[in-house]
């Protein structure tokens, strides 16, 4: 039976400490914003109806107020999210879905980036709505995702499942190819490439990942800007540890928190963090055992189901507190950051969640996936009642405590068994 009295007080001491001046307004507004009694509450706000195939792409503008997604129908869609309705629609080209899409900061939401399968596109809007196109650039096969840096209007990386990673400067003619990412196995081949992220404190770092198990971090001033040199080399490689030798796993999302934390997302596999002094080295095979065994290993976040090609990962909160990601069970999960215990898990719509997407320095996010849908995630619900926790009887202890040890015997007792023979 419920105990429709309990209610959560998790508010209730970040009021207190405000009211008697304990905490500062701006302190004050980032705990309460992000309170743990808010993600009990998170629910869908809006449902944005209007692609005819599964969602690739969502992105919130720099400042929030817009979003824009992308999708297999080939239409680039502009959401005043807020009220719901779409504000403008334009084809991204013929038979092309549209693998990522975002807004380039500083341009008053008048121009846009977007990858395919294939093209780079600049796509600029005039007054009168007409839309003009320029291809910036090409990879073989798809380009998954863009990185735009920080507060620039000209600046942004791309990287294709042919490997390369490209520069691209809207002051200049042509981006430059700075490296093909190439296989730590020996065989040469170059590593189909599915994500990229710029560390938003080192603006001349950014680490890639693809279709092997090791996250790439690169500094770009280790390369020429005449594109005379296009080695790989990275400043070092993150991995955890039991995936080392793993040839099963790949990488299907990156994020980069504010404190330059990277978060990494595996197929079939969990969610893991990393933070500095985690690393491995340059060249993974060359790295001693003793080196692999003093390793401090990243926190791993789990419970999701991922087996897609591309599935992003991303921080939320004012201060990045929890970590948000869709899953193929239909259900999008968060979890706290600091000690990876599942907070949510909430059906996210009738099919597989492919992408979500945070606003910034709050509790709000979107998702989309499968069902043709974007949804807009805000703390507007009632806060779900949790049933008290059972008493379990002295007797029912000591009966779960012998079930546990001849469990214990019987499964060591077979070891030892099948060691012998």
């Amino acid at each position: 039976m419920r105990n429709s009295s309990r209610r959560s007080t998790g508010h209730v001491p970040h009021i207190w400490r405000r009211e008697i001046g304990v905490s500062s307004p701006l302190f004050f507004e980032r705990s309460f914003t992000s309170s743990e009694a808010l993600i009990r509450r998170l629910d869908c706000y809006q449902t944005l109806e209007g692609h005819n195939t599964r969602i690739y792409t969502i992105r919130f503008n720099p400042t929030g107020s817009l979003l824009i997604s992308g999708a297999g129908d080939a239409n680039v869609k502009i959401w005043n999210w807020l009220d719901g309705k779409l504000k403008f629609q334009y084809p991204h080209g013929h038979q092309e879905r549209v693998m990522d899409a975002q807004f380039l900061p500083f341009t008053n939401d008048r121009k846009i980036l977007t990858s395919s399968d294939g093209p780079v596109k600049l796509h600029e809007i005039a007054d009168d709505s007409l839309v003009t196109t320029r291809v910036l650039g090409r990879h073989v096969g798809s380009v998954p995702q863009l990185a735009i840096e920080p507060g620039s209007p000209h600046i942004f990386y791309s990287c294709g499942e042919d490997g390369f990673v490209k520069r691209f400067d809207l002051r200049t003619p042509s981006p430059t190819n700075l490296f093909s990412c190439i296989s730590f196995s020996g065989s040469g081949l170059p590593v189909q490439l599915k994500c990229v992220v710029l560390d938003p404190r080192d603006l001349n770092c950014f680490a890639i990942g693809g279709f092997d198990q090791f996250v790439r971090l690169f500094d770009v001033r280790m390369y020429q800007w005449d594109a005379s040199t296009h080695i790989d080399r990275p400043v070092t490689t993150y991995c955890p540890r039991h995936l080392l030798d793993s040839l099963d796993n790949h990488i299907t999302g990156l994020a980069y928190s504010n404190k330059s934390e990277l978060l990494v997302s595996y197929d079939c596999e969990q969610i893991y963090l990393f933070n500095k002094g985690m690393d491995i080295g340059p060249d993974p095979t060359t790295v001693s055992e003793e080196h692999l065994l003093n390793l401090v290993q990243p926190r791993s976040y789990s419970g999701h189901r991922n087996t897609l090609p591309v599935k992003p990962v991303c921080f939320l909160g004012p201060r990045e507190e929890y970590i948000v990601s869709g899953s193929e069970c239909s259900n999008i999960f968060i979890w706290r950051k600091k000690d990876s215990k599942l907070l949510r898990k909430m059906v996210g719509g009738p099919s597989s969640v492919q992408c979500v997407a945070t606003y910034p320095n709050t509790l709000f996010f979107a998702s989309g996936g499968h069902d043709r849908n974007v949804r807009i995630w805000a703390p507007i619900g009632e806060e779900p009642e949790r049933d008290p926790e059972p008493e379990v009887s002295f007797a029912e202890k000591c009966g779960k405590l012998m079930h546990d040890v001849q469990y214990f015997l019987t499964s060591t007792c077979r070891r030892v068994f099948f060691d012998e023979y």
